[in-house]
């Protein structure tokens, strides 16, 4: 079972002042930092990318400058926030703290970089199909040797099964050529006890993130490309998406390869957002509107059954097999 026990593990008050990134970048040359400059701002620059709307449509000169100077500090802390809230549930689940830990969708390296400090005795694939964001990664890390990247979509990663006991997979699923062949992979990827940590769009909410738009649920892709015209917006790159993915199917991938011990965290985070004083991050108006209406009791009860949170969010464990 996935333990929630309160066993002895590093706490984060235990982790140096200085920020991730303020020690990668102590670590660094000169040379290597301007690298890290040119490398962030081709990263940016990529409008073929199949990861982020605001990158296809393209930067104006200012913009890209500007946010080639936050981009890292943004994505890095972050992953830090994340992992204070996640990393003590993942250890306790595990029994102990990671070894082999496996990044789907590493990106530029945030998660790469934080739970290279987290965890310094524990190997780190970055799994990543843009070569742009790969040489970010490269760069920023390249002073941390336990951590190296494979350009490769997950679901043909040249890695030996049984490997990993944590693998994270965040805002990617959307974006593979099959969602099906990308969790079979992972699935044989884990080794038997190991944890997935899994975050994807829940296409059963009637928003799509990436072009920021309300549209509804199950409606045809075709529906969507018109209505992001009717507003203006590039339709082209809602064409890759994967619109059928969802809290539902997503478990049921999970279980028919064999990851069947499965909680959903979306649980809490309902509670906490729907009965507490924040309106989340996702969807403030709408959440502002329930609670002005009094329904957020009647609401949290209906989601606990019907998954239309705006995002998918698991933590699921492979079982132990005897050989």
């Amino acid at each position: 079972m996935i333990a929630n026990s309160d066993a002895n593990f590093p706490s984060d008050d235990s982790k140096p002042s200085m920020t991730v990134l303020q020690q990668l970048y102590g670590a660094m040359p000169a040379a290597m930092l301007q690298e890290l400059r040119e490398h962030t701002r081709a990263y940016l620059a990529n409008e073929s990318n199949r990861g982020q709307y605001d990158r296809a449509q393209g930067y104006s000169e200012h913009a890209l400058t500007e946010r080639s100077r936050t981009l890292l500090e943004e994505y890095v802390s972050d992953q830090e926030r994340k992992w204070a809230e996640m990393g003590p549930m993942v250890e306790r689940s595990l029994g102990r703290t990671p070894r082999q830990i496996l990044i789907v969708g590493s990106s530029i390296g945030p998660s790469v970089a934080t739970l290279s400090y987290r965890y310094p005795d524990a190997d780190i694939l970055g799994c990543e199909v843009e070569p742009e964001a790969v040489r970010v990664a490269q760069t920023l890390l390249a002073m941390r040797p336990r951590c190296r990247f494979a350009i490769e979509p997950i679901e043909t990663l040249n890695a030996p099964p049984r490997t990993f006991d944590l693998v994270e997979c965040t805002n990617v699923l959307e974006h593979v050529t099959s969602p099906v062949a990308a969790i079979k992979r992972m699935a044989e990827l884990m080794e038997p006890g190991g944890l997935l940590l899994f975050t994807c769009p829940n296409y059963l909410f009637p928003r799509e993130p990436h072009a920021n738009c309300w549209r509804l649920p199950g409606a045809p892709r075709a529906l969507l490309k018109l209505q992001l015209t009717l507003m203006g917006k590039d339709s082209g790159f809602v064409d890759h998406l994967q619109l059928k993915v969802n809290t539902i199917r997503v478990k049921r991938w999970l279980s028919a390869s064999g990851v069947t011990e499965i909680i959903d965290l979306n649980e809490s985070k309902i509670h906490s957002i729907l009965l507490g004083d924040s309106n989340g991050k996702a969807a403030p108006r709408l959440v502002g509107a329930i609670k002005r209406l009094r329904l957020e009791r009647l609401v949290a009860l209906l989601l606990n059954y019907v998954p239309m949170t705006p995002s998918v969010l698991l933590l699921a464990k492979k079982p132990l097999t005897h050989s």
